[in-house]
């Protein structure tokens, strides 16, 4: 856990994709499964979080999209299920991942056209 919280601040990322040995993706972290860690108030002992790993607080129910989605679907998804971002997978490997960061980008874009 220390070494994604370092990395989530070193990277700015928001979001993590975890994959098994073979690549194929197995979970998301996200920054606030990473908050949540720490609970209100309480600081576990730098002992309990170096035994932690991404597999103890990732979601491994995975909403995936496949390259050729269009925005609007990825969008349909993201709402329906509550979530902020969406790994984009070939064979079960990913390849990138959407966020609602880029689909605001996107629409920014558009308005400005």
């Amino acid at each position: 856990i220390l070494q994604l919280v370092r990395l989530v601040h070193a990277k700015k990322f928001r979001h993590l994709l975890v994959a098994d040995e073979d690549g194929r993706l197995v979970g998301v972290v996200s920054d606030r499964d990473i908050v949540r860690c720490f609970g209100p108030g309480d600081f576990p002992e730098d002992a309990v979080l170096q035994q932690m790993t991404a597999a103890d607080v990732m979601s491994t129910d995975v909403v995936t999209a496949s390259p050729d989605e269009s925005p609007a679907a990825c969008i349909d998804k993201m709402l329906a299920h509550g979530i902020n971002c969406l790994p984009v997978v070939v064979d079960g490997r990913p390849i990138g991942i959407l966020t609602t960061a880029d689909l605001l980008r996107l629409l920014r874009k558009m308005l400005a056209s």
